[in-house]
């Protein structure tokens, strides 16, 4: 890994948030995966809102 990602996976084992780096890293292919399945009307809802902050 490289060293931002470590001191990354490492920032969220310390906020006690995480069990391990394996659950860090299933649950950033899960949410990669819920992205993917995005349709457009929910990319442009989410994108809109985002804006608007």
């Amino acid at each position: 890994m490289k060293v931002a990602l470590e001191a990354l996976v490492q920032k969220r084992l310390a906020s006690g948030a995480y069990a391990s780096a394996e659950e860090i890293v299933r649950g950033a292919f899960e949410a990669r995966e819920a992205e993917n399945g995005w349709t457009e009307e929910e990319r442009l809802a989410l994108d809109k809102n985002l804006s608007e902050r």
